[in-house]
């Protein structure tokens, strides 16, 4: 097996963000939702910061300023991985229109996937334990603990998450699976050159 690495193939890195944040846009638009947990995607999808008469709007009215706290972060997380996301498309979708060099989208396929394989050993082993430290890195300030029986973990339990988690696994392994089909060529002359 002969791989030579070209700076270029660099751009493989924004193919598991692009393929992992399209799968989460979409199984995020598409899930259907308790009346409780979509009063809460309403609160998150509000292009405006969680004012006092928004949180009167919640059908949940117990939630606390530490969970309204929470959901201004995660909003602010989801804009910010929604801008990485549009980049990433922008950039490989500009590189491979004008050079019609699809090695960079074929390796990051075979990035894509052992993310994913490394993703679904860890979360398998113990999920909360890998819920709690992917919150520990994107929230360091510490706002997401919240005792068992809060609005938010009353409507947006540990189940949910992993059934989330798994749809968002399952719809990236099918568009991976699709992409590494479509690009084997390119693959087999990356990887398989004399």
């Amino acid at each position: 097996m002969k791989y030579k690495f070209k700076p270029i193939h660099l751009l493989a890195l924004l193919i598991p963000i692009i393929i992992l944040l399209l799968s989460y846009n979409i199984i995020y638009q598409t899930t259907s939702y308790t009346q409780d947990q979509q009063d809460i995607i309403n609160y998150l999808d509000k292009n405006t910061q969680i004012s006092q008469e928004s949180k009167a709007t919640l059908e949940v009215k117990e939630i606390t300023e530490d969970e309204l706290s929470h959901l201004d972060d995660v909003k602010t997380l989801t804009n910010t991985l929604n801008i990485i996301l549009i980049i990433a498309l922008l950039t490989i979708t500009i590189y491979t229109k004008s050079t019609k060099n699809i090695e960079p989208l074929a390796l990051g396929s075979i990035l894509t996937l052992a993310t994913l394989i490394i993703i679904l050993i860890t979360t398998t082993l113990n999920f909360n334990q890998g819920f709690e430290i992917f919150h520990k890195l994107l929230f360091p300030q510490g706002n997401y603990q919240f005792p068992a029986d809060s609005t938010l973990i009353s409507a947006l339990p540990a189940q949910f998450f992993q059934t989330f988690a798994i749809k968002i696994g399952i719809l990236s392994l099918i568009t991976t699976s699709s992409i590494i089909f479509f690009t084997k060529n390119t693959l087999k002359d990356l990887f398989f050159r004399s």
